[in-house]
């Protein structure tokens, strides 16, 4: 019997709110790598208006369980379903992957000012919540690889482990990395998250970026 929706391994895909064209490129060319998994796969992609036709007939020719859109609405339900999150490194995506806890392949957009998405995702990498693929080395088959290997360890461990952590902001100490829940090494008081009830269990609100950036989280 096929798996439902919510009994597969989730996948979500994003490049912002215009799309990444690399990013849906590597994706397009990645499902051909996945096919003989596209039982236990489900894809929510977000790919822009530009590519949105393109990418849509490419889920469709391989008969791959996806919902392919030009935007998501609501974000934060998407972040609640998935197990693996593929995308650029901006603030605001960093700030709501921390908030969920949800694992990562961050895909820096390399023209950012300073290089700043780099370093917001080498953060998340030392705390072993992410990964990092360059964008002038990212292909299909490398990503393909990496979702199957976030698959098996889904499979491994259980879908209500998958997530690498959940990253937790102090006053006065940097983010620690919890495979259960929110913890602390230093201190038990925790900042309120402020979050909007959409995000409350999913993501994160903008209020909690500018705490990140004080404490030199996430680099300008």
């Amino acid at each position: 019997m096929p798996k439902t929706k919510e009994s597969r391994f989730n996948v979500l895909v994003f490049g912002g709110s215009r799309g990444a064209v690399s990013i849906n490129y590597a994706m397009s060319k990645a499902l051909d790598f996945l096919v003989k998994k596209k039982d236990s796969l489900h894809f929510i992609h977000q790919t822009g208006q530009d590519q949105f036709e393109t990418i849509l007939r490419k889920y469709r020719e391989k008969k791959m369980s996806a919902e392919v859109s030009p935007f998501i609405f609501k974000m934060a339900d998407s972040y609640r379903r998935s197990n693996l999150v593929i995308c650029r490194a901006g603030a605001t995506t960093i700030a709501e992957l921390t908030a969920c806890g949800r694992a990562a392949i961050l895909i820096p957009f390399p023209h950012a000012a300073n290089n700043h998405q780099q370093l917001n995702a080498e953060f998340l990498v030392e705390q072993g919540a992410a990964i990092i693929v360059k964008d002038s080395e990212l292909d299909g088959e490398r990503l393909a690889k990496l979702i199957k290997a976030g698959y098996d360890y889904f499979e491994k461990i259980g879908a209500q482990n998958i997530h690498c952590g959940v990253l937790y902001c102090l006053e006065d100490a940097p983010m620690d990395v919890s495979y259960k829940g929110f913890v602390s090494s230093k201190k038990e008081r925790k900042l309120p998250w402020m979050l909007t009830e959409d995000y409350r269990r999913a993501a994160m609100s903008p209020p909690q970026v500018t705490i990140l950036k004080k404490n030199n989280i996430l680099k300008e």
